[in-house]
């Protein structure tokens, strides 16, 4: 498993928008802009709907890559490519954790009855630049 610069932390810790990209099951690739947590455990994690071409994607081909851009310089970048799990997020703790880093009420963007998973990018290869 790869580990994360010190140099790059910020992005990271910041509240920012990192792009997702994914493989389709046809194979082409799939990108989304995400909100995304460097958990207490240390490791990175996003939260999704169950009904997500997202999650569906890393559940068929779990490769994936992570991809952060300073914004204020856009020659600083972190890109994580790893293996996505997925978990159902009991109780919605990673939901509400994100909520709280973003200051916002991340559960009043779903419809009632939504389910929301966990999904966990174990790096295989961090390329920090800038």
């Amino acid at each position: 498993m790869a580990s994360f610069p010190a140099s790059h932390k910020d992005l990271l810790d910041a509240p920012g928008v990192a792009v997702l990209t994914t493989v389709t099951p046809a194979g082409p690739l799939q990108s989304t802009a995400i909100w995304y947590l460097l958990d207490d455990d240390g490791k990175l994690k996003i939260s999704s709907a169950g009904t997500r071409k997202k999650l569906r994607n890393l559940q068929a081909d779990p490769r994936v890559t992570l991809l952060f851009i300073d914004p204020a310089n856009a020659q600083r970048t972190l890109e994580v490519r790893g293996t996505a799990t997925a978990a159902v997020d009991e109780g919605l703790v990673l939901q509400n954790k994100i909520g709280e880093k973003y200051s916002d009420d991340a559960g009043s963007h779903d419809p009632p009855g939504t389910v929301r998973w966990v999904i966990t990018i174990e790096p295989d290869t961090v390329n920090a630049r800038g």
